[in-house]
């Protein structure tokens, strides 16, 4: 009995392994996979069952796009520095994409970084999530401000994000959304699924076959939500996050990165009351995002600075050193 037991095992692991190497060698020559690179959300982030990605917390990396960038995330996970906790500094909270994350931009090259520079007293929170919409901003907004309580938050919002707020699937990633149902807004998409990237980050041995790699994508396929498109809210999640600042005692700003919006928009902007600032400019990377370059995070910092200044905000108390406009 024993003998025929382990006869059977032996055969069938034997058609395990022979089912195995024909799936593999069939699988190279006649499936075609999705393009296989590296980019932040694999190297420098996780999985987030609520936002969908999140910056890995402490971790160090190198972003290879353009140019080769260095990341280090503070133990937030945010790219960043480890703040004072001392309760009397003032503070600024910029959330926002790639554009605030800064793309292809040096760390101490960012307008936060810039900023601090001039407010050495104050505490300049950099949340920028690279790929982020509105819809996680706005989440990651009340996940993060009982911790932070800034004095002020900046929303810096691009023209993209009202593509990213449409989709449940974004960049190869899946990620949350809303819905308005009876004039409020309405979470879907959580707890968010793992995609296909996150499982070869999680099991880098057993993805290096391709059939392995078939097999998931098959799951994925039957088990894993449709793709799909709603109506966009970015201007809806805008004023909500307005709502949720101001209810906390703190100021809202607005900078878009883009020429000024269309009449809807700025209708909609006037009508709620809200401040905001359109900011363009010239100085961006011909390339992917057209995101800010160096000089394009001074200049955007030097305009934020004049503001605050102009709204009362800052003080000549408060600056350091006045920045130059180089526009």
């Amino acid at each position: 009995m024993k003998k025929r037991v382990l006869k059977v095992i032996k055969v069938f692991a034997i058609w395990v392994l022979l089912i195995f190497v024909l799936g593999e060698i069939g699988v190279r020559f006649f499936v075609e996979f999705p393009i296989q690179y590296t980019d932040e959300k694999t190297t420098c982030y996780r999985f987030d069952e609520k936002l969908g990605w999140f910056p890995l917390e402490g971790a160090n990396a190198v972003h290879s796009a353009m140019f080769e960038t260095k990341i280090s995330n503070n133990k937030d996970g945010f790219r960043d520095i480890d703040h004072s906790k001392d309760s009397n500094r003032k503070s600024i909270a910029f959330l926002g994409d790639s554009f605030v994350w800064g793309y292809d931009v040096a760390a101490e090259k960012r307008l936060t970084s810039r900023i601090q520079n001039f407010l050495p007293n104050w505490n300049i929170y950099n949340m920028g999530v690279s790929g982020y919409g509105t819809d996680q901003e706005y989440l990651l907004l009340k996940q993060w401000f009982p911790k932070y309580k800034p004095d002020i938050v900046y929303v810096v919002v691009h023209s993209n994000d009202s593509i990213d707020n449409r989709r449940n699937y974004n960049y190869n990633y899946y990620k949350p959304y809303f819905v308005k149902e009876n004039n409020e807004l309405i979470l879907k998409g959580i707890p968010v699924d793992r995609c296909f990237r996150y499982q070869q980050v999680n099991y880098p041995i057993l993805f290096k076959s391709k059939f392995i790699q078939s097999l998931a994508l098959l799951y994925n396929k039957l088990f894993k939500d449709e793709p799909i498109e709603v109506p966009d809210l970015r201007l809806d999640l805008l004023a909500a996050m307005r709502d949720y600042v101001e209810s906390n005692g703190a100021e809202f700003r607005i900078v878009f990165t883009y020429d000024e919006g269309d009449a809807r928009e700025k209708a909609f902007l006037e009508k709620e009351q809200m401040s905001y600032s359109y900011l363009p400019t010239k100085h961006k990377f011909n390339g992917y995002g057209n995101h800010w370059n160096e000089k394009g995070h001074e200049h955007v910092a030097f305009k934020i600075l004049e503001q605050l200044f102009k709204d009362g905000l800052i003080s000549e108390n408060d600056i350091d050193k006045h920045p130059a406009n180089e526009n």
